[in-house]
Order: C-alpha cells, then sequence, then structure tokens
C-alpha cells in the first residue's frame, strides 16, 4: 500500500537540490545549442537529451555541491508528439561518495504511456535514503530504439530526451 508506504517516511522538508552541481552524461548531439546534462536539472522547458549513438546504458551524473539525502525525485517528459517515445522506460539511480563506487538506490522498467510534459515522482525505498555526493542515472537499452515497447512504433528514437529532473531531500 503506497499511502502507508509514505506515511512511514521521515519527515524531510521537500526542498529543491536541482540546482545544486555539475551534470556530466554519457553521449550528447553535435552542433549548435548542445543540450548537455545541466539542462536535466535547470529549471528551464530546454530538453536534455543523449546522441542518438549506440551507448548501452546512456548515463545522466549530477555531482553536487553538498552531499545530500535524497528521498524523492521527478522526471518531466519533453514536450510533443514523440513525448512516449522519448522518455526513459527503463533506468537506476545510483548514489556514490567518490563518484566511481556506485550503490543502487531505486530501479524502474516497464514505464510507459508518457504524456507531453508529463511529471511522475519517484520515491526511494524506506531505508535507501543516505547521504551522496553524486547521484547517476543509468538508462539501459535506451540507445538500440524503443519500437514495439511502450506504444512507439518510429525506429528513429533511439535516445533519452527528458524536460527536468527535479531532487526531493535535505542537505
Amino acid at each position: 500500500d503506497v499511502g502507508a508506504q509514505l506515511a512511514r517516511l521521515p519527515t524531510y522538508s521537500l526542498s529543491s537540490l536541482s540546482k545544486a552541481g555539475t551534470a556530466t552524461q554519457s553521449s550528447a548531439i553535435a552542433g549548435g545549442d548542445v543540450p548537455t546534462g545541466d539542462k536535466a536539472f535547470d529549471g528551464t522547458t530546454v530538453p536534455w537529451h543523449t546522441s542518438g549513438v549506440p551507448l548501452d546504458p546512456e548515463w545522466l551524473q549530477l555531482q553536487l555541491t553538498t552531499p545530500s539525502t535524497v528521498v524523492a525525485y521527478s522526471i518531466k517528459a519533453r514536450s510533443g508528439t514523440f513525448a512516449n517515445c522519448d522518455a526513459p522506460h527503463k533506468w537506476t539511480l545510483q548514489g556514490s561518495n567518490d563518484g566511481s563506487t556506485w550503490v543502487d538506490l531505486h530501479s524502474v522498467s516497464g514505464e510507459c504511456d508518457w504524456f507531453s510534459n508529463e511529471v511522475r515522482m519517484y520515491y526511494l525505498r524506506l531505508g535507501a535514503p543516505a547521504s551522496y555526493g553524486y547521484l547517476k542515472w543509468s538508462f539501459p537499452g535506451a540507445a538500440v530504439g524503443m519500437v514495439g515497447g511502450c506504444g512507439c512504433t518510429d525506429a528513429t528514437r533511439d535516445f533519452v530526451v527528458l524536460e527536468e529532473i527535479s531532487l526531493f531531500g535535505s542537505a
């Protein structure tokens, strides 16, 4: 029962930690206004996306200015027709204090039927929150296309696009 689980969560002020670090990513498109990892956390409507060059898994990493305890995060889908095809459908969120040794914090699979600009909230399991200086989202299979999965029928949609990730917890 989700309601009972949420009621047992420790009380945190859900302050946004989104602008508290530097982001990097596995791949970026070439040319013009390159949507770097920072676009996923900047509070704007400019989307973040991977290049579509087959890297598996694609990933997005955030080095926080101050180690923080994250208890929840949200993902906002891109706007437009391809929101469902481009949104992440499977990922793992990991935490680290040195940027090389990672602990799995949250995993999602089969996340389908995204709407344009839809925001979905995700809560870390009870006992998972801990203070980390780095967070990394890994998107396995993102570079192989989503044809036949989650209702996407466009074989050219072989990347991840999202508008924003927001983090909630305490620094």
